[in-house]
């Protein structure tokens, strides 16, 4: 018999996956678009602000 897991932790456990291999493939293909000066490191940071999200720019400048 199947071990039978619940569809909302599968639908979670799907999402995460898809957003690791898209950090992955998005880094890997930034890597070569960016200068060679550039700290690839900070790119998951960059990838995760929305349009509608304050920067950490905007936070520092205020204080």
């Amino acid at each position: 018999m199947e071990h039978v897991q619940d569809p909302d932790r599968v639908i979670f456990k799907l999402l995460y996956i898809l957003r690791r291999h898209t950090d992955r493939a998005a880094t890997a293909k930034l890597a070569a678009l960016v200068p060679g000066d550039f700290n690839i490191t900070f790119m998951p940071y960059f990838m995760s602000i929305a349009e509608e999200s304050l920067t950490m720019n905007w936070s520092i400048k205020s204080w």
